[in-house]
């Protein structure tokens, strides 16, 4: 059984109020405030007023978050008000520019990106299309894409002398990038290379080598599963192909996929992605998946999950469950680019199924965390970015 070790990275305390010293600039893009009949206290909103802000199917994800955590829709749906146009803008900020975007967190009706100096009015042209309720803070931090390529590095170079018990991850509270490591590991904070920690300071930011008490575990295989003991992603399509996106690890091919024979089965050319495809030799396929036991949703889109924004997941073992992203960008070693979340449920059996949010695909299950000791209690769960699939020369079918 493969482990490793994890802790919570980039929070939402992290983001918007962290500890650098270095100057920020605030400046809201949207209206953040709700008024009129749309409120029922400061943390609450209508049924009338939910039902104009949310689809169905995104109602019916925010009631589950409510009922797992014991809340009321009306609080919950006033906390994620806005976060579908936050996400989406937050999208097109990093691909417009990958080089200046550093992070975004949802907070409670309310975002924040994070860019480097000079790139906070890119992003505010950018609201003028979603109407977000954002901030938008220019803080002298690496990008994101500079903190992953130096986090898979750091994760690469020390993956010999783990013991498999590594996550590591960049940490904006801090700015820097933490290697995670179980009791008595300590020691690897020897055996970062040295050219790795001036790398590091060459962009602003250092590397940290800290214990922790838990541990991850990816969902393996088991008998009686979907997929090869695993469970089925998104419907995918590339070269005119159509096929099931699941987890690389799933390495278990079943001869066939909801009464679809299956052919050939690929992973991403970086193998660094826990993403596999397999193709379907015959049968029809839709866009639809299931999110909860007998019952389907049609994906209409796709996109990449913020900290703090909700999300659900759908596995074979454990079902469907909501939580919230607690932190992105956890690298093991193996796999990186993994989205950690708050809560988990996560159990072996679920890898490979689906992470939405309404009508939304968002990720593929890679695994989960759990206090040592304590392998059968998930704390937090573990999922690959959905976008990734792109790796695989595939999209996921969206019509």
């Amino acid at each position: 059984m493969k482990r490793h070790v994890s802790i919570v990275g980039l929070t939402l305390a992290g983001l918007v109020f962290g500890a650098a010293t270095t100057s920020a600039i605030a400046a809201p893009v949207g209206d953040a405030s709700t008024t009129g009949s749309d409120v029922v206290s400061s943390a609450s909103m209508t049924p009338a007023s939910m039902k104009r802000a949310f689809t169905p199917t995104e109602l019916d994800d925010l009631q589950s978050y409510a009922d797992q955590n014991g809340r009321r829709l009306g609080d919950v749906a006033a906390q994620f008000n806005g976060l579908a146009d936050f996400e989406s803008l937050a999208d097109d900020a990093k691909a417009s520019m990958p080089e200046a975007f550093v992070g975004a967190v949802w907070g409670f009706g309310q975002g924040t990106i994070t860019v480097r100096p000079g790139a906070g009015a890119t992003v505010r042209t950018l609201a003028g299309g979603h109407s977000p309720k954002t901030s938008v803070v220019e803080r002298d931090l690496p990008s994101e894409r500079e903190q992953q390529a130096l986090v898979a590095s750091v994760a690469e170079a020390l993956a010999g002398g783990s013991e498999g018990s590594l996550d590591v991850y960049y940490e904006m509270a801090g700015n820097r990038v933490v290697t995670s490591v179980g009791p008595g590991a300590k020691a690897l904070s020897q055996a970062v290379p040295a050219g790795l920690k001036d790398r590091a300071i060459a962009i602003g930011t250092r590397v940290d080598v800290v214990e922790t008490d838990t541990l991850q575990q990816e969902a393996t295989a088991r008998g009686g599963m979907v997929y090869g003991g695993c469970t089925g992603g998104f419907i995918v399509s590339g070269s005119g192909t159509r096929g099931i996106s699941t987890a690389a690890h799933c390495t278990t091919k079943p001869s066939s996929y909801d009464g679809n024979s299956l052919g050939t089965t690929a992973t991403p050319y970086i193998t660094s992605y826990d993403l596999r495809w397999t193709t379907f030799t015959s049968g029809t396929s839709g866009n639809s998946f299931q999110y909860t036991s007998g019952g389907y949703r049609n994906a209409t889109s796709t996109g990449n999950a913020a900290v703090g924004g909700v999300v659900c997941k759908y596995g074979k073992t454990t079902g469907s469950f909501c939580t919230t992203v607690a932190s992105t960008g956890h690298c093991d070693g193996q796999y990186c680019q993994l989205l950690q979340t708050v809560s988990g449920s996560v159990q072996p059996g679920d890898s490979g199924g689906p992470w939405y949010y309404g009508n939304k695909a968002l990720g593929i299950t890679h695994g989960f965390v759990y206090k040592i000791g304590y392998p059968g209690s998930p704390i937090a769960d573990l999922f690959t970015g959905v976008t990734g699939v792109t790796l695989l020369g595939v999209t996921v079918v969206t019509s």
